[in-house]
């Protein structure tokens, strides 16, 4: 399924923000709110080796009591032309997400097609250009949890600064996967061919933001 509002909306914030190309936004459909991640990088590999970029939503539940989860990581490619596009298909999640909507249950409400909630979810996303400083990634707690996976030293999720690694050693593996995940593979990149390594820690009063495009690197 084609995605134009997506489409336009990475577009336009690569070009206007310092090739950022990662971003959230909030959306309601129904009696519930979701939040969306798109990372615009094709940095992910699907069953058959294919490269695509994730978009990823979650069920925010609005009352603390609500023990509820839901996320779905839909897999976005991009045509020739340009478009983005996905596989609206949920699977697993279908039943899931259909119960959190409240839709389709013995016989009340419309039937649930999952087609109408990818569209709404990306048609959400064009306050993003027009509000950046609230839909930009600051810190890797605006990262999805279930995106934060298999990084070193996971709980240690805030960014605090840069080293210069000493001649005769370089940037481990591992802290070159976590920055490359938290911060997109242009970053990493910049951060590695210059033998720099990102720091980390788990004390939210030392966290500085991430930077929002290779140019401020």
């Amino acid at each position: 399924m084609d995605l134009p509002g997506l489409t336009y909306v990475a577009e336009m914030v690569y070009e206007k923000f310092d090739h950022a190309k990662r971003f959230k936004w909030r959306f309601t459909d129904g009696p519930a709110t979701f939040e969306a991640v798109f990372i615009n990088e094709l940095i992910e590999e699907d069953s058959e080796g294919r490269s695509y970029a994730p978009l990823i939503v979650t069920f925010i539940p609005r009352e603390e009591n609500d023990h509820r989860t839901w996320a779905n990581i839909y897999q976005v490619h991009r045509s020739h032309g340009g478009m983005l596009y996905a596989d609206y298909t949920l699977y697993g999640k279908y039943v899931g997400l259909r119960d959190i909507l409240e839709l389709g249950k013995s016989g009340r409400g419309e039937p649930f097609h999952p087609s109408k909630f990818l569209l709404h979810a990306q048609g959400e996303s064009q306050t993003v250009p027009q509000n950046w400083r609230n839909h930009r990634i600051r810190t890797a707690s605006d990262l999805p949890r279930i995106y934060l996976k298999d990084v070193e030293e996971a709980d240690k999720t805030y960014f605090c600064g840069l080293q210069n690694n000493p001649e005769g050693t370089s940037q481990t593996p591992g802290n070159w996967q976590k920055t490359k995940r938290y911060f997109g593979e242009d970053i990493a990149s910049q951060y590695h061919r210059h033998n720099i390594s990102t720091k980390w820690t788990d004390d939210p009063t030392k966290s500085m933001p991430f930077p929002e495009g290779v140019y401020e690197v």
